[in-house]
């Protein structure tokens, strides 16, 4: 459980303190982290997975309303289920959308 919170939420956020100080003095940047529809919607059995990226969204956000004034905008893809196409691999229909963006600012 916690080697989840720390890769998935704790690693993006001290990423992102790390490229913010050059962002800084730069006086622009991106900063585009990776979450998961399963952060904005949940599903069962991916609870810890789903907190982490959840709480990747609202950090993002806030970081966003924080770096605003210095040119630097902050974003989060939340890709949903993908199908693989290949030997032994069968296309089938998804039930959410492939991807979504979360636009924090």
């Amino acid at each position: 459980m916690l080697s989840q919170l720390h890769t998935n939420l704790l690693g993006s956020m001290l990423t992102c303190k790390a490229a913010v100080k050059t962002m800084i003095q730069q006086q622009r940047g991106s900063i585009v982290n990776v979450g998961s529809i399963i952060g904005l919607k949940g599903n069962a059995g991916q609870c810890v997975y789903s907190a982490s990226k959840g709480g990747l969204v609202g950090f993002s956000r806030a970081l966003a309303k924080e770096v605003a004034r210095k040119k630097i905008r902050v974003n989060v893809v939340a890709p949903g289920p993908s199908a693989s196409v290949g030997p032994g691999h069968i296309l089938t229909g998804l039930t959410w959308p492939p991807c979504q963006a979360v636009h924090c600012l």
